[in-house]
Order: C-alpha cells, then sequence, then structure tokens
C-alpha cells in the first residue's frame, strides 16, 4: 500500500497541498536508478470533475510529489508537466528548458552597412573641398559634427571596379537639401579628401558603415520576469540571432520570446514536459509528469 501527497512548490513553503492518492492510485508509475535514486514518474487524474481538473491544472506545475509507504518516503519528485483534455481538447504545460524561460537575452550581429545609393551618385566639391553626392540621400544622418572622430565611413565602388573610402564630416547641398557631404582622408578629419582616386571615375554604389560597430558582436541586457523566478527558479535563455540587425530589433526579439513561451512554464499543446529535479538534495534529475483527463 502506498500513499501519493502533493505539497507546495520549495519557494513557497513546501507546505502540504492535498492528496492524491485516491485519483492517481491505478495509473501511478515511477521509476528508479541505482545510481541517481528516484527518476521519472507519471500519472492520469481521472473521474473529477471538469472544475477540479481545471483547478489542479493551473495550480500543480512546479509542486512536489511524495511516494510513501507506512510512513517512509518511497519516491519524491516535481511536476514539471501536466496535460489536460476537456471536451477533446487538449492544453499543456512543461518546466522544459527548451519550451519555456523566465530570463532572455539575445546576441546579435550589429549591422555592417548603414545606408546605401538612393539616388543618382557623383563626385562633387562643395564649396571647393572634395565630397560625394547622393540626390536622394539625406548624409545629416550620417554626419560628425564639430571637433571628434568620424563615426561613420564610407566606401565607393566606382563602374570601373575601382574603389575609394574616406570618413564622413558634415552634410552639405548641391541639389536636393543636405544631398550630399564632405569628405576626409583621416577618422580625425584633418585631411580633406578620399583615400583613392576619384579623377575620371563615376560612383557606382557605395556603403556608410558605423566605424566602431559596424559587424560587431553584441548582446541585449537580460530581462527577467521576477515573479515566476521567485515561484520556480531561474530558467535562462539565451538566443542567437543569425541575420544582422540594431538593438532595438534584438530587444524585441528578446521580449517577444519572453513572453511567447510563457515565462510561467506553459508551453503549446503538443510539446513534451521534462525537466531537471529541483525538489530533493540528489545529484542525478528526477523528473514527474502528470496527465488530467476526463
Amino acid at each position: 500500500m502506498f500513499a501519493l501527497h502533493m505539497y507546495q512548490r520549495l519557494a513557497e513553503g513546501s507546505g502540504y497541498d492535498r492528496d492524491l492518492t485516491r485519483w492517481a492510485r491505478n495509473t501511478w508509475r515511477r521509476t528508479t536508478r541505482a545510481m541517481g535514486g528516484f527518476w521519472t514518474a507519471d500519472f492520469v487524474i481521472s473521474g473529477a470533475s471538469a472544475l477540479l481538473l481545471q483547478n489542479l491544472y493551473s495550480t500543480m506545475i512546479g509542486k512536489r510529489v511524495i511516494e510513501s509507504s507506512y510512513g517512509v518516503t518511497t519516491w519524491e519528485g516535481e511536476i514539471v508537466g501536466l496535460s489536460l483534455t476537456l471536451n477533446g481538447v487538449t492544453h499543456e504545460q512543461s518546466m522544459d528548458y527548451e519550451l519555456w524561460h523566465n530570463k532572455v537575452k539575445v546576441q546579435y550581429t550589429y549591422p555592417s552597412a548603414q545606408d546605401i545609393e538612393q539616388g543618382v551618385l557623383a563626385y562633387v566639391s562643395p564649396g571647393g573641398d572634395p565630397g560625394f553626392q547622393d540626390t536622394l540621400q539625406d548624409f545629416t544622418d550620417w554626419e560628425t559634427l564639430g571637433a571628434g572622430e568620424s563615426v561613420y565611413q564610407i566606401e565607393i565602388q566606382n563602374d570601373d571596379g575601382t574603389t575609394c573610402s574616406g570618413y564622413l564630416g558634415e552634410a552639405t547641398t548641391t541639389l536636393n537639401a543636405d544631398d550630399s557631404i564632405w569628405i576626409f582622408k583621416d577618422r580625425g578629419r584633418g585631411l580633406a579628401g578620399l583615400n583613392g582616386t576619384t579623377v575620371a571615375k563615376t560612383p557606382l554604389t557605395y556603403v556608410v558603415s558605423d566605424i566602431d560597430n559596424a559587424s560587431t558582436q553584441k548582446e541585449t541586457a537580460w530581462s527577467e520576469d521576477v515573479a515566476s523566478s521567485d515561484i520556480y527558479g531561474e530558467s535562462g535563455y539565451i538566443e542567437v540571432l543569425p541575420e544582422e540587425c540594431y538593438a532595438a530589433a534584438a530587444e524585441a526579439t528578446r521580449d517577444r520570446r519572453l513572453v511567447t513561451t510563457h515565462s510561467r512554464a506553459a508551453s503549446p499543446p503538443g510539446a513534451y514536459p521534462q525537466m531537471n529535479h529541483r525538489a530533493a538534495a540528489i545529484s542525478y534529475p528526477s523528473r514527474a509528469r502528470g496527465t488530467c483527463s476526463r
């Protein structure tokens, strides 16, 4: 004979919750290992009211289950997965680290190019100094004003396959507002001009890039559902984006993952629930899976 009792989560004090014996006696299955002890378990609750099943489904995840026989604990673990079937529809929750996270950050690559050609290109000399024009560009986004080093650089490819480059200074107007920009050979903007020849050259394409950040690896700060972490412990996840993006896009991806992966241990239907055991002071994982059906 055995009894099956459920207790509150460790973070909530481990107090007694309820007796599951009469519902799970005939379906309770569990395993142990010679090295690791308590291992896996599962059970089915049936014959209960829909209201009770929904209440259990909403509150059981993360709680501890203890099997005892004549006062001796014979198995102990944590409920890490639940499925509830009502009216033919199955809902599932899981504490599988691959399916839910309550702490997320994103690693990404800063864009290699800030901008490219928009209109008709030409080498120009605004005010007599070397410059560059794109009739449909607004270079104020990429200019550097005042003292200090240039923030952006430009690389221009000519129609004969040659290239030239330089560091961007102040935007100016040739045809349309701020459609041109002064260019310097050095980042400190001490010597006007481009590196490479522009004589008898026709610019075909160009790329503006952020000197310090282009193609560098970045990461966002962590975003955390603290309430979930306090109850279930931290489940951290680092997502690596394969495409280039800016910080705002990476942060949006991070926040979306934190929400859509259900930081309170919920998962999409069809997910298989698993998780490392955290309830007992043992060195090997112990898992429990509960299935509620009607």
